[in-house]
């Protein structure tokens, strides 16, 4: 599989997982057996934008051009 690819489907993924969980986070948690609180819903709140923040990041950088700064995004992730 091509790296453009793989950073595009990942940002797809990770973009509707983040909107899903800022804006339905009582659903989104129940999905993992969390109680839903007020507590709760805010960190998954907060886990969305951070979520958002990686679909971001892995489409702006879809298109570059330097293949080292590619392959060091992927170790990145998966950390």
């Amino acid at each position: 599989m091509k790296l453009k690819i793989l950073l595009f489907v990942n940002a797809i993924f990770f973009f509707i997982n983040g909107i899903c969980a800022l804006l339905i986070p009582v659903t989104v948690l129940s999905l993992y057996g969390v109680t839903p609180g007020p507590e709760q819903n805010f960190m998954g709140q907060y886990a969305g934008m951070g979520s958002i923040a990686i679909a971001l990041i892995t489409w702006l950088s879809r298109n570059i051009a330097d293949s080292v700064a590619k392959r060091s995004i992927i170790p990145a992730l998966l950390i």
